[in-house]
Parts: C-alpha cells; sequence; structure tokens
C-alpha cells in the first residue's frame, strides 16, 4: 500500500449523479415553461371560459410552509457541524414533518375534482 493518495481523472460517480439530478430537474422545468407559453397561446383568455378563477390563499400560505421548513433546515446543518447530532436529527425530524404534511396537502387538493362538469367528474374518479 502507498502512502499517497492515487488521483483520479475521470467524474466520479457522484459527480455523474449529480449532473444526471441536474438534467433531469432542468428539463421538467423547461418542459413546465414550455407548457406555460404553450397553453397561454393556444387560449388567449385565461383561464378559459367555464371555469373560475383560481384562489391564490391556499397556495400562497402552502408556499410560506414549504420555505420556512428552510429555518429548521439551516439549524441542522448548523448543529452539524457543531457535532451536536441529536439537535441534528431534531431539526431534521421537524422538517420532513412539515414538508409531509405539505405534501399530503397537495395532494389531497390536487386529487378532488373542483368543478362538477370537467371530464374527471363524468369519468367517475370524483
Amino acid at each position: 500500500m502507498t502512502d499517497f493518495a492515487v488521483t483520479r481523472r475521470e467524474p466520479s460517480l457522484a459527480w455523474w449523479g449529480m449532473a444526471m439530478f441536474i438534467a433531469a430537474e432542468a428539463t421538467l422545468f423547461g418542459v413546465m415553461v414550455a407548457t406555460y407559453f404553450y397553453l397561454r397561446f393556444k387560449n388567449l383568455q385565461w383561464p378559459p371560459q367555464g371555469i373560475p378563477d383560481p384562489k391564490l390563499a391556499v397556495p400562497l400560505v402552502l408556499l410560506g410552509v414549504l420555505v420556512a421548513t428552510s429555518v429548521p433546515m439551516q439549524l441542522a446543518l448548523r448543529a452539524a457541524h457543531a457535532r451536536r447530532l441529536g439537535a441534528a436529527r431534531l431539526f431534521l425530524f421537524v422538517a420532513m414533518i412539515v414538508q409531509a404534511g405539505y405534501s399530503m396537502r397537495t395532494v389531497r387538493s390536487t386529487t378532488r375534482c373542483s368543478a362538477p362538469t370537467t371530464p374527471m367528474s363524468r369519468s367517475g374518479w370524483c
């Protein structure tokens, strides 16, 4: 065994994994932007006729809750740097519980049919 580390010339597997993750997220974001412009140019009036205006109060509150989870994440990072494992786990658990509640609320609100005349309501899914 030698006393010096062997240097790698190619990127590590972690680098490739992160590159693939970033590429997938960039693709997802690009598709959402393209969908927005597609719908915007196909329907000059938004929302289309017969669909009520969207309510913004609940999504804005949920956005605030999701952004607020950055506080326990930052506290967990500081606790981890200070080598306080119990506090780091507690802060991560708090952030995970809040994010799980956010996810359940989001799934519940998106699976419910908002209008009785939607194709989903006629299909028997609602």
